[in-house]
């Protein structure tokens, strides 16, 4: 009985951290994210490459591949940007509550606001 205790409180452990990293994570790259529009809308293009690729490393978002996509664009890296692009729209996020009439983009050069849903196609 005693070995089972303390097998399982060494998993909990174990888990535990692993979890609380990838929240962690999350957080980090939402802080990159964030900061890569502010500097994409500020069109410093080169230095929002730097945080949306920070981000993608931290947590793997189609929104901030789209970003990054459009980043590697104004920069005339069309080579690299269409494979980002493609990437982007390999892996579509569904946004609770959206639909083709209600979405809307909060800004003309925020198009990313709105989240493609599978169910939209008929």
């Amino acid at each position: 009985m005693r070995i089972t205790t303390l097998a399982f409180a060494a998993l909990v452990g174990v888990c535990v951290p692993a979890v609380a990293s990838a929240q962690d994570n999350t957080a980090f790259a939402q802080q990159r994210f964030t900061r890569g529009t502010a500097l994409y809308d500020a069109r410093d293009f080169p230095q929002a490459l730097v945080e949306f690729r920070a981000s993608i490393e931290l947590y793997g978002s189609p929104n901030t591949r789209l970003y990054l996509a459009r980043c590697l664009r104004e920069l005339g890296r069309l080579d690299e940007s269409v494979p980002e692009f493609e990437r982007a729209m390999r892996r579509p996020v569904t946004a609770p509550g959206s639909t083709p009439a209600t979405c809307r983009p909060a800004t003309p050069r925020r198009r990313s606001s709105c989240r493609w849903n599978p169910g939209w196609a008929g």
